[in-house]
């Protein structure tokens, strides 16, 4: 025989408030419904998902199973979802940003696989922090050197000038010193468009292939 229907909820028209109040309301109620095992029978009607027509859904169910049903729901979202949420919540917000300190987690007390991961990703992001750090110091340091070496190489292109006029000099001494001079300035010049070169990126070499001719045109 069909069970007794000891409350009925149609979600289609109840409001968001009066389904907290009957949740909270199921959760203080005692056993004295006609179920099996004194639980309460209810009906629940919704609309199905996509659905277009006039349709509806009805399910008659105990409330008791729905009840341990809930609590290990809760017990799962706050024991595992919403830890495991932070952790995610962390990734994309460090790659959003590395270099906010804020967006590091922080790793909680846990001892189990959630904790390892909370505390291998706070590893993760503070050497990925400290690269990027390293990596700014050496671009400034870079760009400090490039402008010196610039500078450098102008003084010796001037000092080069001046060791060519010295070599047409009267005095025998210069004359002799002059050519040695004119080496050193020449391997100072060299070493500065050598370390030039070293900093500076390569670009790609160009090739050459067959392509559509339509993909360039905006459709």
């Amino acid at each position: 025989m069909p069970l007794t229907v000891d409350a009925s909820f149609d979600l289609r028209e109840a409001a968001a408030a009066s389904l907290i109040i009957d949740a909270f309301a199921a959760i203080l109620r005692g056993n004295d419904g006609s179920g099996p095992d004194g639980g309460r029978v209810i009906r629940v009607a919704s609309d199905p998902p996509q659905s277009e027509d006039d349709s509806y859904l009805e399910v008659v169910l105990n409330e008791a199973p729905l009840m341990t049903a809930g609590l290990v729901f809760f017990s799962l979202q706050w024991l595992m979802v919403r830890p495991i949420r932070r952790i995610t919540d962390s990734m994309a917000e460090f790659r959003d940003n590395p270099e906010n300190p804020k967006n590091m987690i922080a790793p909680s007390n846990r001892s189990d696989e959630i904790g390892i991961a909370q505390g291998a990703l706070e590893s993760v992001q503070q050497d990925l922090r400290a690269s990027l750090a390293q990596k700014t110091r050496l671009a400034a340091l870079g760009a400090a050197v490039s402008k010196g070496n610039h500078d450098l190489r102008n003084i010796l292109a001037s000092a080069q000038l001046a060791s060519e006029r010295m070599a047409n000099s009267s005095d025998p001494v210069v004359r002799r010193l002059t050519p040695r001079l004119y080496k050193a300035v020449d391997r100072a010049i060299t070493l500065c468009t050598e370390t030039l070169d070293f900093g500076r990126a390569g670009e790609r070499l160009p090739r050459r292939g067959l392509f559509p001719l339509d993909t360039l045109i905006p459709t």
